[in-house]
């Protein structure tokens, strides 16, 4: 962004770049300002900043350099006649693609935007040209028609869908404050500046800021699960200058308000309130002093409000301009590999159609100059002229047009959507919640057959995301650390009288509480140190209330009495917005530190903490949240005794810059490593002192700073100084150890991966210790490479003197030995790699191909200490330099950015929320359900697609290539050697619906081989069914096929030398109609060849298009006889031909056997030799999925046998040339017995076809 800046203003320097800029500007404006009108809002240009891209696409201006930061300012309006000064969006909320003026132009568009329909486009309009087309002129135009009005009434369906969902919800009535008096309006009425009330359930329809609540201290409870997928219980409270401003007094007082322009960030808001001056309740405002609110005093569009009775809360943003509207963009555009390979192939195809046509173009000429032009054709004198091979051209590129096929595109949107319903229908894939899978983008489905690397997150995509408290340890200035390592009710070992660790810490603690309960066990232990017992008590305060949880009671079976806070404190349930601090706080509790409420009072909020039996309660002075960039929080308590003190906690790298002595760092870092190598996420803390003037500078230098006219950015770079700057000198106290468990089958998941040839990167901001450990228990490090020492590390940090040069030297060293083992560029899974972040920005500042090289070279790398954008970067990374397809898996917000810069993004629902989700192309319930989508769905589309895609290019090269060949008998006049609407019937109706149905129901394994046998996976993620040669090989075959048909059609048809004369009969379309059904059956057959699995369904559709063309000779042929003249014309050459041909044997043996076969003798010859001498690994699990099929067989065969109680000899079944050698049968053997003698001869059973069938029941 600041190099897009510096850009811009290095081109305003001088007069021709201003001029240039300018002219640049107005083009982008003009674009946005006609995506604007037809709601095409999919922005990709890198070169213009976000902020320009904002800015026009919501207000249309180009003014955006002197206004990126500036505010808004609104007027309270308390009348119906009120309004802003300034134009603001209507809060209607429309989900809807078109709109009734937009749908052509747009429809149109994005139709006619992909290649193929523009050129039948194109091809429509040279066939309405009078003298170009013999063909007929609509013949292409109607079938265009047709399949474009099924794509707009497929369009039209979905809108109309969600034009009733979204009315529903612009329909609800929401009460809002006007002329002294509450009215009820509908949800798109509400305007910017209105005062809207909410009752208890009620989802919010804008973004407002909360003026006043039923609860008496201004707080509320919400729940923002639309926004976040967070289902906890969170609070908001009122801004205390507004707390006595309500209704009652008709909202007097305030004035207005200025906040920030519409943003994404939902967890961020700065803003000022102005009041008139107006006395009111004991309360004095001053004209023109603005009170600070931020996000803690906003809630957003979608949340719902729970068991407050009811908020008056002031409207800020209506519409597209609300946080929710705005973190809902459009998804990127991504296209599957095989769309872009297609596509290629379809301008090559294109190409070798132009070829075609100047081939006949010259033929034409040629044969007129010999032969003279003939005399009943038109123009018989102009057949030298270049207007006429023009002419010429546009008509053989008319009746060549359909070498590429009109309907493939529809083809395979049809199955891929097919494909995706069988995704979301899988019940193999079902979670524990009973979710299935989603599979969201129709386009990338065949995609998950190609993957080469998969980048997935660590915490709640590898592990459960549910934490349990471990274990902590205390630490003194004087060198005291003591470790803690407790059991609790979920773990397997605990045991009620284990009460060891509670009774160490409760001992320790004496010393500074003064208790009399000493434990006798611990009598011959020496005394603790007062520091380490007072150190333990802050210790355990910070675990119970350093933290955002909120907590309820939940009542019980036999409970006496209403709840007091303290009592049945084992019954409270903690809510958090983090597992690691639900898991911290419940730890506090079996040490009786137990955090029982939040409460409020007019001086200010207050946490009642029990100790054991006493209540303790502190006041809550000030709360910095915990961010992904301060990685750290912190609270400061007024204590019981009077003291202020600051509670922090945070990450291990964070927290030693904030500590009052650093050498204390130091001294535990073999506790932080050990912690790591056990797989713990640790938290450091730390506490001192503060006085009330501290306090009041800090709040008075953060409200300056948000009041302030500077840009965002600098606010919250001087804010994170403020922050430091009071976070720092804090004394050490201890560290926190929390487990995240992995997620069931992640091991297998990963070992089939690995076996699968696919790169597996980790990537974690957690420590570098930590990740590794889950590497090894998760398999994607071998427990071998730690004992070869074959994990290489780039880790050097900032705080390493020379620290660029020293991760330099360290890749070089990487680099040089994978150069002198001849492994770099290849994927190497014995050897691992670990990288740190700062690292990983020095290897991509410094050395990226190299570094990509490097990196890629290692089947399994681990990289910690990440942020979002830099997870995003190494997926970019590899697929710009590599050119592999990369698939990135996370759960959390913090993945989002990876997720949609991979080729394929897929989104675990988890306990971080449903960004992750709502942003990814596919969602899934857990990681081992990747297995199941790659190894199955993605090979499974993978196959069927590039089936589908060569068969409906072999199909039209085939039977327009024998037009092509018809041209060289009929002096390259341009007829067609069929009948126009016969022709068109091909594409629509004849050999459409086959391809589609081998394309859904086709498989090449069965799922549970695949699963076992991830091997197969290499067949379609190095795409050897879809590869040049294989295409190509493919045309080829077909004009092969087409020179057989046409050639022995010809002799039999008219040269009589082949087969007796009387099929000569009709003229040339009889001649057509024989080579079409020929052409027909060798299509079929073909296909046949091509499936791996037949079914019924198959093989009805296929009965059923020969059938269909059987049927349409029928109807041509008596067409003329119809009453309906006006249509004789569109058949009139077929009447009469069907009768007079189907008379013929000739003509049935001829098209139904003779010519097919011999056309496809050689791909059955060669399909055979495949299957005999060409040993593949996907040949030898198709045989074992034959055993096992017929071992399946006779199991069935004898269950049905022994059900009906007959009592026969079963070793009758089995033909005694396969009974076992020197083994005679019993004469009365049980069924067990039997089945067990079936498994020693089942492999010699199932390689005899008679036997096998001799035995299916």
């Amino acid at each position: 962004m600041r190099r897009q800046l510096n850009i811009l203003k290095t081109l305003t320097q001088s007069p021709l770049g201003r001029m240039a800029l300018g002219i640049f500007y107005y083009a982008k404006w003009f674009q946005f300002r006609f995506q604007r009108a037809f709601r095409i809002l999919d922005v990709s240009d890198d070169f213009i900043p976000e902020e320009f891209v904002e800015s026009v696409r919501r207000h249309g201006t180009t003014k955006m350099v002197s206004n990126l930061d500036a505010q808004r300012k609104i007027q309270i309006l308390r009348h119906s006649g009120a309004s802003q000064v300034a134009h603001f969006c209507t809060n209607r909320f429309s989900t809807t693609k078109y709109s009734w003026y937009s749908f052509i132009p747009m429809f149109l568009y994005e139709q006619f935007s992909m290649p193929s329909n523009l050129f039948f486009l194109l091809i429509s309009i040279l066939q309405i040209i009078p003298g170009v087309s013999t063909i007929g002129q609509y013949t292409t135009l109607l079938p265009l028609l047709l399949l474009l009005s099924i794509s707009a009434l497929r369009e039209i369906a979905e809108d109309l869908y969600k034009r009733s969902a979204d009315k529903a919800i612009n329909r609800i009535l929401f009460e809002t404050y006007c002329d002294s008096g509450w009215n009820f309006i509908e949800c798109d009425r509400l305007k910017v500046g209105s005062v809207v009330r909410i009752r208890s359930g009620q989802y919010l329809p804008a973004d407002i800021l909360l003026l006043s609540t039923s609860d008496r201290y201004g707080t509320c409870k919400i729940m923002t699960a639309n926004l976040d997928g967070e289902t906890n219980i969170k609070e908001r409270r009122c801004h205390s200058s507004t707390m006595q401003i309500t209704y009652r007094n008709g909202f007097q007082g305030l004035s207005s308000i200025e906040y920030e322009k519409p943003n994404r960030n939902l967890y961020e808001f700065h803003g000022r309130l102005f009041f008139d001056g107006m006395y009111q309740e004991n309360t004095q405002y001053t004209d023109n002093v603005g009170y600070t609110v931020n996000e803690d005093n906003v809630i957003l569009r979608g949340t719902q409000l729970l068991t407050t009775h009811y908020i008056d809360g002031l409207i800020l943003y209506t519409g597209p301009e609300t946080k929710l509207s705005i973190n809902t963009p459009n998804p990127p555009l991504k296209l599957s590999s095989l769309q872009e390979i297609t596509n290629k192939q379809i301008v090559y195809v294109f190409i070798s159609l132009i070829m075609l046509c100047l081939v006949s173009v010259g033929g034409k000429v040629l044969t007129n100059s010999i032969t003279g032009s003939p005399w009943y054709l038109p123009y018989p004198n102009e057949y030298h002229n270049f207007g006429d091979m023009i002419r010429s051209f546009f008509t053989f590129l008319v009746l060549y047009n359909d070498f590429v096929p009109i309907s493939l595109m529809m083809s395979i949107e049809f199955v891929k959507m097919i494909q995706t319903w069988i995704i979301n229908n899988d019940y193999e894939m079902r979670d524990g919640d009973n979710e299935l899978a989603e599979a969201k983008s129709l386009k990338l489905v065949d995609e998950l057959g190609m993957i080469h690397y998969v980048f997935t997150d660590k915490t709640g995509t590898l592990t459960c995301n549910e934490m349990a408290f471990r274990s902590f340890c205390v630490v003194t200035d004087d060198d005291i650390i003591r470790k803690y390592e407790p059991s609790f009710k979920d773990d397997e070992d605990y045991s009620p009288t284990n009460h060891s660790v509670y009774d160490r810490v409760w001992y320790d603690l004496e010393m500074y509480i003064n208790a009399d309960n000493e434990r006798q066990s611990f009598k011959h232990l020496a005394a603790p140190s007062i520091q380490l017992s007072e150190n333990l008590r802050h210790l355990m305060t910070m675990l119970a209330l350093c933290n955002t949880v909120t907590v309820q009671f939940i009542p019980f079976e036999g409970m006496t009495g209403k709840y007091v806070p303290g009592q049945y404190n084992d019954h409270l349930h903690y809510m958090s917005e983090s597992p690691d601090e639900k898991a911290l706080v419940e730890g506090a509790r079996q040490f009786d530190f137990t955090f029982v409420q939040r409460t409020q009072d007019s001086e200010g909020t207050y946490v009642h903490l029990s100790l054991k039996d006493n209540m303790i309660m502190y006041r809550l002075v000030k709360t910095i949240k915990f961010t992904s960039d301060r990685k750290r929080m912190s609270v400061i308590l007024e204590c019981p005794d009077g003291e202020w003190r600051l509670y922090c906690k945070g990450a291990d790298n964070v927290m030693k810059k904030l500590l009052k002595r650093k050498e204390n760092t130091y001294r535990i870092r073999d506790v932080l490593n050990g912690y790591a190598r056990q797989g713990y996420r640790t938290l450091v803390y730390g506490w001192k002192y503060v006085s009330h003037e501290e306090v009041n500078k800090f709040e008075h230098d953060i409200n300056a700073v948000t009041t302030s006219k500077t840009s965002r950015k600098a606010k919250l770079e001087k804010i994170s100084d403020i922050e430091f700057e009071m976070e720092s000198g804090l004394r050490l106290v201890g560290i926190s150890a929390v487990e995240d468990k992995l997620q069931e089958n992640v091991g297998e998941t990963i070992k089939k991966l690995r076996i699968a040839n696919i790169g597996i990167w980790m990537l974690t901001g957690d420590k570098m210790e930590t990740a590794e450990n889950v590497a090894m228990n998760c398999r994607l490090f071998k427990k071998s490479m730690f004992r070869t020492d074959k994990i290489f590390h780039i880790d050097c940090d900032t705080d390493t003197e020379n620290y660029k040069k020293r991760t330099l030297d360290q890749a070089q060293s990487v680099l040089k030995y994978l150069v002198q083992e001849n492994r770099l560029g290849k994927i190497n899974s014995d050897i691992g790699l670990v990288l740190q972040g700062d690292a990983v920005e020095t290897l991509l500042e410094e050395m990226e191909a190299d570094f990509c090289s490097m990196a890629t070279s290692f089947q399994s790398v681990v990289a910690c200490r990440l942020s979002p954008s830099l997870k995003a970067d190494l997926v970019k990374l590899v697929q710009i330099h590599k050119r592999k397809n990369v698939l990135a898996i996370g759960d959390g917000a913090n993945d989002v950015a990876m997720i949609q810069a991979a080729r394929v993004g897929v989104g675990i629902k988890g306990n971080e929320g449903m960004q992750a989700k709502l942003a990814s192309d596919f969602a899934i319930g857990k990681f081992c359900f990747l297995n199941r989508l790659l190894f199955i769905h993605g090979v499974w589309s993978y196959f069927r697609i590039c089936k589908l895609i060569q068969f409906s290019f072999y199909k039209n090269v085939l039977i327009y290539f024998i037009n092509f060949l018809y041209q060289w008998f009929n002096g390259f006049s341009g007829q067609a050697c069929f009948e126009q609407w016969t022709l068109s019937m091909y594409n629509l109706a004849f050999t459409s619906f086959q391809p589609c149905c081998v394309a859904v129901f086709d498989r090449p394994w069965k799922d549970k081989s695949m699963l076992a046998h991830s091997q197969l996976y290499d067949l379609s993620q190095s795409n050897r069914i879809f590869t040049n040669k294989l295409f190509w090989g493919n045309i080829i075959n077909a004009i092969f096929h087409g020179c057989i048909i046409f050639i022995m059609s010809y002799e039999i048809n008219y040269l009589g030398s082949i087969l007796p004369y009387d099929i000569q009969v009709g003229g040339i379309y009889s001649f057509g109609y024989m080579i079409y059904l020929t052409t027909l059956i060798t299509v079929t057959i073909k296909l046949f060849l091509v499936m791996d699995i037949m079914n019924s369904v198959t093989l009805w559709f296929i009965f059923l298009s020969v059938f269909a063309y059987l049927l349409w000779m029928v109807v041509t042929n008596y067409w003329a006889s119809f009453p309906i003249t006006s249509f004789q014309y569109l058949v009139y050459d077929n009447t009469g031909l069907a009768s007079e041909m189907s008379t013929s044997l000739v003509f049935w043996i001829s098209s139904l056997l003779l010519i097919p076969v011999v056309a496809t003798y050689r791909d059955l010859i060669w399909k055979c030799l495949l299957d005999t001498f060409y040993d593949s690994f996907g040949q030898v699990v198709r045989l074992l999925e034959d055993e096992e099929d017929a071992k399946a067989r006779i199991e069935t065969k004898l269950e049905l046998l022994l059900s009906t109680k007959e009592k026969r000899n079963l070793w009758s079944l089995i033909p005694k040339s396969f009974l076992p050698p020197r083994n005679p049968a019993p004469r009365n053997m049980d069924a067990t017995d039997l089945l067990m003698s079936l498994d020693n001869t089942i492999m010699t059973i199932s390689r005899s076809k008679s036997a096998v069938h001799d035995l299916d029941p």
